[in-house]
């Protein structure tokens, strides 16, 4: 083949062919633009049938505007036969229903929208609702039942139809059916002219709690008390639904198991409940061991509330909430106390004391022991506190096994500590628990606090003793005036007499208590003061027979027996006066006093009942008194010599205290000794002993005379005496208030020296130091002799005051050695302030 003659031949067909194409677009574009359309198309034909056509078409869009519904439904059946739609009714049945499933144990609320957004609500229908149960194999369980859908005067649904609704219950039909059956429920709704298709939902039995299991592991170092039941451990199960867990140790570990009746729903993620039970704990794990199970596990923290929500495959839940409640119980540290010595106080260096500590803790205490520390004061500090010396010493340990409750004991001698007066013992108690491990000895351990001891100078602490029964016996004569009262109101027949006489008990035993804390005190310190001892143990025992007689006064007079009662209580204030003598040591004029005072106390008593018998026996003889009179004057007569003896004893007793407090108070002596003279004088007991001999001859209106005239007698001494005391106390207190201001004085300008003092040393200029304290010393002196001549109760201030007059001395005479030590004056000046 000749390719380029081939070539130059195709080129010549493709010119003819582009030539001819163009010529027939020519031709038809020429005849085209000559053509008109009324040539062909008549349209005067057409006019016609074209506005039959539109009328329908109008029709129907009318049809659209006034009832787009009726145009919709028409449509569809035209259009789409096949999908059943029909004709809008007046009461139309719309099953609003949600799909479920649901539970069985429940009724299920059926619900319709019956009629149309037009219909008002007044507008009602009978809807009926048939419906039956079928099992799971889809077996008809009973008949079909019928029943009617109620309106609920309300709109539901988007277009704002009425509402009817009805509950089925299908419980009794499906009660004899296995616990896992599922179950289902057909129904249809009608009216009369509309009828629902007929409806299948599901219904299942919701889950039921079968078990709950508790594990609970305790701490390691817990587990020797784990089946001693103080915490809760091990295994606990449960079968209902709230499961109450305590109480539990904090950091047990806790595994919660629940079983229940089918398999339940796992969800995708982390539950709510499960994630607040991590804020509360320490969450380990949650999981589901099987389809129909769940647990949680996790270290308890803080005390927490679990309450898990729980959900079949279904989605139906639990019907009974389920919880777990945890109390978490925290160890605490031991609880330690010192029981005795049950204060602090002052000791001397021969002190014994017995120590007894208790314990307690709430899980076991392994562990205790005594612990005693020495502090004195630092040398060359003279005034500063007391500071601790060495390490601590363990004066006793002792093991415990595990028990929740123990003492521990020691006796310490306080010889072999080698203390001094101005030291410091401070003991504790210690103990341990549990948790107590060797690396860190303050973990699980408990501490009593500390009991301060100030060591003193046994001569010092006997002076404090007996400076304690000061306030005693002031207690004593209020206790003594008051069993007077008591003993008038018992006269009386007042209500209030058996409540008085206990209140008086009470206090009579109070004070025994304080005076046996002094023997013990005595005794702890061995201080070798017999005429100490034998006092305070003397007055423990007379207390101790004055509260008995209180105690059995307040009986009788409970009982009516008053003249048993005035027996008891003139007993009790027999054995007061015979321990505020003892106590007394003839400091005052108050002792004497009180034995006056009681002796026309119990004479008014007389008095009083010798002028009632005289009213009752007037113009009779012995011989025609009744029993009953003739025992009552003989009991007047043995009272009334009793009087008279105790009027001698009283008047004696004047003499004797005058002796005393001649040295001490010359004033109150002499005040006491003119008392007595003009008791003998006034013949109070010749005149009383007649008063006797008047009652044994039942001359009881010359007896009642005789008395009066004593008591006139007993009136004027007891006024004179209670003057002399009274003008004796408004001195002392004038006394007293000088006395404190001159101290005041004093301690101005004492620490004045010491600021001059700290200066000069800072100056390095100790010149002239010495002068301003002489003329101070001067000044002390002066105010201790008046505190020492003044009245018997400031020759303790005296004291003090004297001392402080030494430290200022060794002061002066620091300065004016040859080679002054300003440290040493200033120490010196500093202690007398203390004292």
């Amino acid at each position: 083949m000749d390719l380029d003659r081939e070539q130059a031949r195709s080129s010549e067909d493709e010119g003819i062919s582009t030539a001819l194409r163009s010529a027939a677009l020519h031709t038809a574009a020429h005849r085209l633009s000559a053509f008109k359309p009324t040539s062909v198309l008549r349209t005067s034909s057409l006019t016609r049938p074209g506005l039959q056509a539109l009328v329908p078409i109008a029709i129907l869009i009318l049809l659209a505007l006034l009832s787009p519904v009726m145009l919709r439904v028409g449509a569809q059946r035209v259009l789409m036969p096949w999908n059943d739609t029909r004709w809008p009714v007046r009461y139309a049945i719309d099953d609003i229903t949600p799909p479920g499933p649901y539970a069985i144990d429940a009724p299920i609320a059926i619900r319709g929208l019956v009629g149309n957004p037009d219909t008002p609500l007044s507008d009602t229908t009978r809807a009926l609702i048939n419906w039956r149960l079928l099992d799971e194999s889809g077996d008809a369980i009973g008949d079909w039942s019928r029943t009617l859908l109620m309106p609920q005067r309300r709109r539901g649904g988007e277009q704002g139809i009425p509402l009817y609704e009805q509950l089925i219950d299908a419980r009794e039909r499906a009660a004899r059916f296995p616990e896992q059956q599922r179950f289902t429920l057909e129904y249809r709704i009608s009216t009369r002219d509309d009828q629902s298709r007929t409806r299948s939902v599901t219904m299942v039995r919701p889950p039921v709690l079968r078990s709950t299991s508790v594990e609970l592991e305790l701490p390691a170092y817990a587990r020797p008390i784990a089946d001693r039941g103080i915490v809760a451990s091990g295994t606990i199960e449960s079968k209902a639904s709230d499961t109450l867990i305590a109480p539990v140790l904090r950091g047990s570990r806790i595994t919660l198991s629940w079983q229940f009746s089918k398999p339940i729903a796992k969800d995708e993620q982390t539950p709510e409940w499960v994630e607040q039970v991590g804020e509360l704990g320490e969450l380990i794990a949650f999981d589901h061991p099987d389809e129909s199970s769940m647990r949680i596990e996790l270290i308890a923290r803080d005390s927490l509330l679990i309450e898990p929500a729980i959900r079949d495959r279904a989605g139906i839940p639990v019907r009974t909430p389920i919880t777990a409640s945890v109390e978490v119980l925290d160890d605490l540290r031991p609880s330690v106390q010192i029981v005795e010595p049950r204060r602090d106080e002052a000791l001397s260096p021969r002190a014994m004391i017995d120590i007894n500590a208790e314990l307690s803790d709430d899980l076991g205490l392994t562990r205790s022991a005594i612990m005693a520390q020495v502090a004195k004061v630092p040398a060359g500090s003279a005034g500063a506190p007391p500071e601790p010396v060495g390490e601590p010493v363990t004066l006793v340990t002792q093991d415990i096994n595990i028990e929740m409750r123990s003492t521990i004991q020691h006796t310490l001698d306080l010889t072999s500590l080698g203390l001094v007066p101005g030291d410091e013992l401070r003991l504790w108690a210690i103990g341990w628990d549990l948790r107590a491990v060797d690396s860190d000895p303050s973990i699980g351990r408990g501490a009593s606090s500390v009991r301060v001891f100030q060591i003193v100078a046994s001569d010092d602490l006997i002076e404090q003793v007996r400076r304690s029964l000061d306030p005693l016996r002031n207690n004593l004569r209020s206790l003594d005036v008051r069993q007077g009262e008591v003993q008038q109101l018992v006269r009386q027949q007042s209500d209030r007499a058996a409540e008085e006489q206990r209140s008086l008990s009470e206090r009579l035993r109070a004070n025994q208590s304080a005076l046996s804390q002094l023997d013990e005190t005595v005794k702890r310190n061995r201080i070798e003061d017999e005429a100490l001892r034998s006092t305070i143990e003397d007055a423990n025992r007379l207390l101790e027979e004055a509260a008995d007689q209180s105690e059995q006064a307040d009986d009788q007079i409970r009982r009516g027996s008053e003249d048993a009662a005035q027996s008891s209580q003139r007993r009790v204030r027999d054995r007061l006066g015979e321990l505020l003598s003892m106590l007394d040591q003839g400091q005052d004029a108050w002792m004497a006093l009180r034995n006056v005072q009681q002796l026309r106390s119990d004479l008014e008593s007389i008095s009083e009942d010798t002028k009632q018998l005289a009213q009752r026996t007037a113009g009779q003889t012995l011989e025609e008194m009744s029993e009953e009179d003739r025992s009552a004057l003989e009991q007047i007569l043995d009272r009334q010599l009793q009087n008279a003896e105790d009027a001698r004893q009283a008047v004696n007793t004047l003499d004797q205290r005058a002796q005393e407090l001649e040295e001490n108070d010359p004033t109150q002596a002499e005040a006491l000794r003119r008392a007595a003279n003009d008791a003998r004088a006034a013949q109070l007991e010749e005149k009383l002993r007649e008063a006797g001999a008047q009652i044994g001859q039942n001359q009881t209106g010359s007896a009642n005379q005789t008395q009066e005239e004593v008591l006139e007698e007993l009136e004027q001494l007891l006024e004179e005496l209670e003057n002399t005391i009274q003008n004796r106390d408004n001195a002392l207190r004038r006394e007293l208030a000088s006395i404190i201001e001159s101290i005041k004085g004093l301690i101005d300008a004492q620490e004045r020296e010491i600021v001059r003092l700290d200066r000069a040393m800072l100056d390095d200029d100790l010149g002239g130091m010495d002068a301003r304290l002489i003329t101070l010393v001067g000044n002390t002196l002066s105010v201790r002799d008046e505190a020492l001549g003044a009245f018997p109760e400031t020759r303790t201030i005296a004291e003090h005051i004297g001392r402080a007059g030494n430290a200022q001395n060794s002061a002066i005479s620091a300065l004016r050695s040859n080679t002054p030590d300003a440290d040493a004056a200033q120490q010196s000046q500093r202690g007398a302030l203390q004292h």
